[in-house]
């Protein structure tokens, strides 16, 4: 197996963003257990050991063309559920989000700030030692609606043209000066370059950040919402639209253009999806995690999901990736 024509669209984490894993959980993400370590591109040497950076990874299994690496299963599973007749119907979910102070048990402090859900309320706060824990529910419709300003048009074909997608350190996504270097990103750097270069022609638009629910689970999902022309704000879902020509459906990416999908559960706005924590006079940051469940029936259950090194949760069941996913973004 030649993967160098994959890693040719790798663009390699940065040394200082790096997520090492050893060969084990590379062939896990690729899903070739025996796979012949010289045949896999991106080797870092520490020590005299050999180890992959898990982002380098997961983007080589995303472009590999294998079809049943971890991040192909994921995308194509996502890609049977968000079909035309499920996107813009009401949905239901009860919502669970969780942080984990960095310094466990040992934390004494009850100060957390969670982010605030759009339209919505938390219900229900439970702390513990070194842990806080939120509830609600959330009601969401999905809208079809078509983008009447041409410029805004032109500056979407000008992005799908010039970005991919791709999985990116949490710290190195935000930064859009990146993101424009490279021309890739994933959801949060897209939506950022995107929202810049509308606001280059003058348009009011700015990323939105929230939670894409899907399956099992929730992954933390970025989005730009833009006014039009006729005074009406809409979506344009820029990373999903990327992967749309491989993974999912040309009409998928045109809906992409102006429609919110009903699985997407906006946090407020200005909201960067951190929790804030006060603990031994120090102000810290996490990236909590955010467990869904929509009511069919009487008896809900919540679902345990994974998570990706990107901070992303994943849609299936898959041995869960590096231990690096306090780095969230």
């Amino acid at each position: 197996m030649d993967l160098r024509h994959a890693w040719r669209h790798v663009v390699p984490t940065p040394p200082e963003y790096r997520d090492l894993i050893d060969l084990h959980r590379t062939r896990q993400i690729l899903r070739r257990p025996g796979l012949d370590p010289a045949s896999i591109p991106g080797a870092i040497q520490v020590e005299g050991r050999t180890y992959y950076d898990a982002r380098d990874m997961y983007n080589l299994a995303l472009y590999s063309g294998l079809g049943n690496t971890q991040p192909e299963l994921e995308m194509k599973y996502l890609g049977r559920i968000i079909v035309p007749s499920d996107r813009t119907r009401t949905l239901r979910f009860n919502v669970v989000m969780s942080a984990t102070c960095p310094q466990g048990t040992a934390c004494d402090s009850d100060e957390w700030e969670a982010p605030e859900l759009c339209g919505s309320a938390w219900d229900e706060k439970i702390t513990g030692a070194g842990r806080a824990e939120w509830q609600g529910v959330i009601t969401r419709q999905g809208t079809s609606a078509t983008i009447q300003d041409s410029r805004i048009g032109e500056v979407w074909q000008y992005a799908l043209q010039r970005y991919r997608y791709h999985y990116t350190p949490p710290k190195l996504s935000i930064e859009v000066s990146y993101t424009y270097r490279w021309n890739v990103g994933d959801c949060v750097g897209l939506s950022m370059a995107l929202a810049g270069h509308l606001k280059d022609i003058k348009k009011d638009a700015y990323p939105r950040v929230g939670y894409l629910v899907a399956g099992l689970g929730a992954q933390r999902h970025a989005w730009v919402e833009v006014v039009d022309s006729d005074g009406l704000t809409k979506t344009l879902d820029i990373s999903l639209a990327c992967l749309a020509s491989t993974y999912f459906t040309k009409e998928y990416a045109a809906f992409c253009f102006g429609s919110t999908l009903n699985r997407a559960l906006p946090l407020e706005k200005g909201e960067l999806g951190v929790v804030c924590h006060h603990c031994r006079g120090l102000r810290i940051l996490i990236h909590p995690d955010l467990q869904t469940v929509r009511r069919r029936a009487s008896r809900p259950s919540v679902v345990q999901p994974h998570a990706d090194p990107s901070g992303h949760r994943l849609l299936h069941r898959q041995p869960p990736p590096p231990d690096a996913r306090s780095e969230k973004a």
